[in-house]
């Protein structure tokens, strides 16, 4: 298997409290994937994930763990880690998110190919995709389907760090504060 190809995965979560409806909705840029044509999965309901991955039979052995239903379906074209875009649109072809990303700084260095996964930062909160502040890399690899966030004490045990009052060399917060705002605690501050 080509790692850089085969193994990649897109991942919609609907953070709002109805039902979303999956008619019409197609990822025209960066890569292809028709709702309408290519999934079974039609609706996704409040908190759910769904995944739209390069190749089913890939993702599979990388991932044995997630449960296939969670598989819309298969994507064409590939990723492009040198600034590339992707759209998501509605029925109507008007955009439900575009935005380009990189594998270089600002965005986290650790999701350039090196076994981790960009994942948007308390995606709860709409925050805007096309900012790289908005991102930070995976925890422990990717965990696709579902949520790598850890608590306060999982995330300073992460970090080498015990007390949630300290101030870490570089944030102008404490610890608790840096975490409650959901900064990287993988990057360096100064980067």
């Amino acid at each position: 298997w080509d790692q850089r190809k085969d193994f990649e995965f897109l991942e919609l979560l609907n953070t709002g409290s109805g039902t979303v409806n999956l008619a019409g909705v197609a990822f025209t840029s960066g890569v292809l994937f028709k709702f309408d044509t290519q999934s079974s999965i039609r609706h996704l309901q409040p908190g759910q994930r769904l995944l739209v991955v390069k190749s089913r039979e890939a993702f599979a052995i990388r991932y044995p763990g997630v449960d296939p239903a969670l598989v819309a379906g298969e994507f064409s074209r590939r990723l492009d880690d040198n600034g590339g875009e992707i759209i998501l649109t509605s029925a109507s072809a008007a955009d439900i998110a575009r935005f380009s990303y990189n594998d270089r700084n600002p965005w986290p260095k650790e999701a350039a190919g090196d076994g981790h996964a960009l994942v948007l930062i308390r995606p709860e909160s709409n925050p805007r995709p096309a900012d790289p502040a908005n991102w930070r890399a995976s925890i422990n690899g990717p965990t696709p389907g579902s949520d790598d966030r850890l608590d306060l004490g999982s995330w300073l045990t992460a970090g080498g760090f015990i007390d949630p009052n300290a101030i870490r060399s570089g944030y102008p917060f404490s610890n608790a504060a840096v975490y409650a705002l959901g900064a990287d605690l993988l990057s360096d501050p100064d980067d």
